[in-house]
């Protein structure tokens, strides 16, 4: 292969790198998320204060806080991706320098504050598979049990963790070691990194994948002093507030008391005779749609309500209702990824017949 070639696959290993950890960084933005933070090539500065085997931890995540100490949980991972050899199986010795870095990592964590190992967990991920007698061999040592037919690999694995008499702490060490080698090449990467980004913003993505990717690569530099991602870092980086951000909180305030009329009660029914098949409810601006979904209750399916200017949606001061936040870009992609958010069957791609009531007149809240 001209050198020229081999550089260029050098420079997919980089850009993997920044890809994987941007799309990761979108998880950031998910409702009720538990990842708190990314370090970016190293750990948080709330980590242990010596810095044993942090050179091969590409990407650490915190969960629940931004520090060790404090998080309910903490993800080290090495990344690797070849396109070279992406067919061509991790052998033992591949994960040399893997398996003696995240060692070193675990022991620093033992030392400095002994139980917190428990929490945290070494991950080496790679598009190219690994060899299953290496993946056996990891389970020996997790077990302590006896090498048998995986001798060769256990042998080098421990001669790379360098526990010595340290049974113990040897299992529990490889016990916490994972191996994924079913992360996509680059190209299919990009594709789900700006996929995802997709599901999260209104509208078609512009510059927003390029940007989010950008602040990584810095991150991965010396350009900026803070290499820690957190949501708002995320927030910042693609320019929007947190309330663009996909799915979209229900906004619509349950009214005191509802003025029931015949017509309301006649598109209940009509509604509760369609149970199995979507119901698409439409009317013009201003006739009580907000106030007559909350009395569809109970309801025994999804129901999903935009947009709603009216009554549906919160106005702060100074703010026009017809804002950007009713736009179809918006409330449309809204209606689509609420329930997905929130419903396994319409991730599945599912395009359901709908039906549709028709609603003339008025819905009123009032007091009767």
């Amino acid at each position: 292969m001209p050198d020229t070639d081999l550089l260029r696959a050098s420079r997919d290993g980089d850009q993997f790198h920044y890809h994987w950890a941007a799309r990761q960084a979108l998880k950031l933005l998910l409702p009720d998320a538990d990842l708190t933070a990314i370090a970016v090539e190293g750990v948080s500065p709330d980590d242990t204060q010596g810095a044993a085997g942090e050179d091969v931890v590409d990407i650490a995540e915190y969960y629940g806080a931004t520090g060790l100490h404090e998080a309910n949980r903490v993800v080290y991972r090495q990344l690797k991706h070849s396109t070279v050899q992406a067919t061509e199986e991790w052998t033992v010795s591949g994960l040399s320098k893997t398996v003696k870095g995240f060692a070193e990592k675990f022991r620093q964590i033992r030392q400095e504050s002994p139980g917190l190992e428990e929490k945290v967990t070494f991950e080496f991920l790679s598009n190219r598979p690994v060899r299953e007698s290496v993946l056996r061999a990891i389970e020996v040592l997790a077990a302590g049990g006896e090498p048998g037919e995986y001798a060769h690999e256990v042998k080098y694995l421990r001669q790379y963790a360098d526990f010595s008499d340290d049974v113990a702490g040897e299992a529990a060490f490889f016990s916490r070691l994972e191996v994924d080698a079913t992360a996509p090449g680059l190209l299919r990467l990009e594709g789900l990194f700006r996929l995802d980004l997709t599901g999260l913003l209104p509208g078609a993505p512009d510059v927003q994948p390029l940007l989010l990717k950008e602040m990584i690569t810095r991150r991965a530099t010396s350009l900026e002093t803070n290499h820690v991602v957190e949501r708002s870092t995320v927030l910042a980086a693609l320019g929007v507030p947190p309330e663009h951000v996909l799915p979209a909180p229900k906004l619509i305030d349950q009214p005191g008391h509802v003025i029931v009329t015949d017509q309301n009660r006649a598109i209940v029914d009509d509604i509760v005779g369609l149970i199995g098949r979507p119901v698409v409810v439409h009317a013009a601006g201003g006739v009580g749609k907000s106030v007559f979904t909350t009395q569809i209750e109970p309801f025994p399916t999804l129901r999903v309500v935009g947009p709603a200017p009216a009554a549906g949606m919160k106005k702060a001061p100074g703010r026009r209702v017809h804002d950007q936040d009713h736009q179809s870009a918006r409330s449309f992609t809204c209606l689509s990824t609420r329930p997905a958010s929130i419903c396994p069957a319409a991730r599945c791609g599912i395009s359901p017949v709908f039906s549709q009531v028709t609603v003339v007149g008025s819905v009123r809240a009032g007091v009767a």
